[in-house]
């Protein structure tokens, strides 16, 4: 039993020298035990975390710039198709939607950025004017709010 001059000695003393004292009352067979036993604990730890981390990775790497939807080159001149950005009326339905790209031979090549579709129609080059005699028709559809060529 420790007399009470002791125990206000020992609360008096800082942590450090608490447990300072502690590891030199401790035989040198229990250190190196518990020093080989902490060792193991953080070599678990560490390959835990690392099958953690390794787990969620795929192994296919991808260059950040490149985009499998667009084309990588472009060609020089009047080489692709023509296409226009349209927007339908609020009031077209997919069956009108349909009947106009059959008639003009399209097909949608680009998603509905703020409500624009990117309209590729044929597969043939056309002439500045053919494209704006086309730009025209598709103005005057009842379906079509709006449609500009894109370069």
């Amino acid at each position: 039993m420790l007399s009470r001059k002791s125990a206000r000695r020992r609360g008096s003393l800082p942590l450090s020298a608490r447990v300072s004292a502690f590891v030199a009352s401790l035989s040198p067979r229990t250190l190196a035990w518990s020093a080989s036993l902490g060792a193991i604990a953080l070599a678990l730890q560490a390959g835990v975390i690392g099958a953690v981390l390794l787990k969620n990775q795929s192994v296919a790497y991808q260059t950040a710039s490149l985009s499998m939807n667009e084309p990588i080159t472009r060609a020089l001149g009047e080489q692709t198709p023509p296409r226009a950005l349209v927007r339908f009326v609020p009031e077209a339905r997919i069956a009108d939607i349909t009947a106009l790209l059959d008639a003009y031979q399209a097909s949608i090549v680009g998603g509905a950025k703020g409500g624009m579709f990117q309209l590729q129609f044929g597969n043939k080059t056309m002439t500045k004017e053919e494209v704006a005699d086309l730009m025209g028709r598709l103005q005057r559809e009842k379906i079509v709010g709006l449609a500009v060529p894109t370069p």
